[in-house]
């Protein structure tokens, strides 16, 4: 698989994990592709402290030499303190809701504390290809 396809599934789990974890559907496409069958499933934990939930994105985390880790924080999913790290930097990918589904993903820098935080590049799912069912390009 290549970066691009593998960095477009990492976003669509990243959305369908947040997306079930606020409203625990188990019908949608997103539910069946990405949640369904990860036994355990782990709804919360920081992939960047070597934390189980990393195990759930391992398929989609390595390009080159760079890691990406999946942070969710079960207090809030709908907080800043769910994200994908680019390890070892201060470059995350940030849910954007509108109720309760995610509408954007937002690339910040320096995000903690929030108030420092960089706006980088804000995307909608749609412009982004996300849940298209074509691969990446």
């Amino acid at each position: 698989m290549d970066n691009y396809q593998k960095f477009k599934n990492l976003l669509e789990y990243f959305v369908s994990h947040l997306e079930y974890c606020v409203n625990k559907d188990k019908k949608n496409d997103r539910y069946k592709k990405y949640i369904k069958n990860i036994k355990p499933f782990l709804k919360s934990g920081q992939g960047h402290k070597g934390q189980k939930i990393q195990k759930q994105i391992e398929s989609w985390d390595t390009y080159d030499d760079e890691r990406i880790c999946i942070n969710v924080n079960p207090t809030g999913y709908k907080t800043v303190g769910c994200y994908l790290n680019w390890l070892d930097t201060a470059i995350n990918v940030n849910a954007l809701w509108e109720d309760d589904s995610i509408k954007k993903l937002k690339i910040v820098k320096d995000s903690y504390p929030p108030a420092n935080a960089k706006d980088i590049k804000t995307e909608s799912l749609e412009s982004l290809s996300l849940f298209d069912g074509k691969h990446a390009n």
